[in-house]
């Protein structure tokens, strides 16, 4: 059954990863950086691909069912795998494909704080601060830490629906 449940979660760390690089090239060529919405499509893709996952561990796990803990655990190689992946993806991308990505992110973050009405000098300071955090290797850290912790909330709730209780034939 583990090596069931390790071919799965590569597999479809494989695939999340993939769709989440896509659409992130779709939102930064589309010009959408930093526009809410797009963090909650990459969470529907997260529940989508993790019920998949979870499903067919389900189905290969026959009559033996799949608990809640196992499809939490599917969840959590799989989150792990794919923030894995995604963080040398991060660093390339802000390093080599969109350098100009973190200024555009420091942009958008100033014109939110003057929207907010913040005084200047305040302003200022804050953005001083963000600067220390805002390199492409913390960025891709910090990626990797809300990627994981996020597709293992995502698998907490489609555990709920994909667990299966094992058949006992007498």
């Amino acid at each position: 059954m583990k090596n069931n449940r390790n071919a799965i979660a590569l597999q479809y760390s494989l695939i999340l990863s993939t769709t989440l690089i896509i659409l992130g090239l779709i939102i930064y060529y589309a010009g959408l950086l930093g526009a809410k919405w797009t963090s909650y499509v990459g969470f529907v893709f997260y529940l989508g691909i993790l019920y998949v996952a979870q499903k067919q561990l389900a189905t290969t796990n026959g009559n033996d069912g799949l608990t809640y803990g196992q499809a939490v655990g599917l969840a959590a190689i799989i989150g792990l795998i794919t923030a894995l992946i995604l963080i040398f993806y991060n660093y390339l991308f802000y390093t080599l494909i969109a350098p100009d990505a973190i200024q555009q992110i420091k942009d958008i973050a100033e014109q939110q704080m003057m929207d907010k009405g913040m005084a200047d000098d305040k302003i200022e300071m804050a953005l001083k601060m963000q600067s220390k955090f805002m390199t492409p290797l913390i960025m891709s850290a910090f990626g990797f830490i809300g990627q994981f912790i996020g597709i293992v909330v995502a698998g907490l709730l489609t555990a709920i629906v994909t667990k299966k209780e094992p058949i006992i034939e007498e």
